[in-house]
């Protein structure tokens, strides 16, 4: 292996600030040992290489000729996403948010939630 490990680092319980991406016009900070997972909108938009194209389109992102190409590249999506398979095999029509597949939806949370848990994903273990 040619690189350091990260491991140290990730299961430490000291606080930290670590930039991690924009919002808004601002670079925010995260504390991962208070918030464990960001939430707030934005938070992964730009969680990109830093290839001189893709940094190009992050700048310049709300000028009229570049915004359309922007768009596609770093797209908003959805909090949830859910595909049923049987009538939509291509995936196209999110129904997340659809009340038939309320049930649905919330018995996948569940299961997410119980896999998460398990082995104690940061993301989920209580702080």
């Amino acid at each position: 292996m040619t690189g350091r490990s990260l491991v140290s680092i990730l299961t430490s319980n000291e606080s930290g600030q670590w930039p991690t991406g924009e919002i808004d016009g601002h670079n925010p900070e995260y504390d991962f040992a208070e918030t464990r997972w960001p939430t707030e909108p934005g938070a992964f938009s730009f969680a990109i290489d830093p290839s001189p194209s893709k940094q190009f389109l992050r700048l310049n992102r709300r000028a009229s000729d570049i915004k359309p190409f922007a768009d596609l590249s770093f797209p908003h999506w959805p909090k949830e996403e859910l595909y049923d398979l049987r009538n939509d095999p291509d995936q196209l029509q999110n129904v997340a948010k659809i009340p038939d597949y309320v049930s649905n939806l919330k018995a996948l949370r569940h299961r997410l939630a119980t896999e998460l848990k398990a082995p104690n994903d940061p993301r989920v273990a209580p702080h």
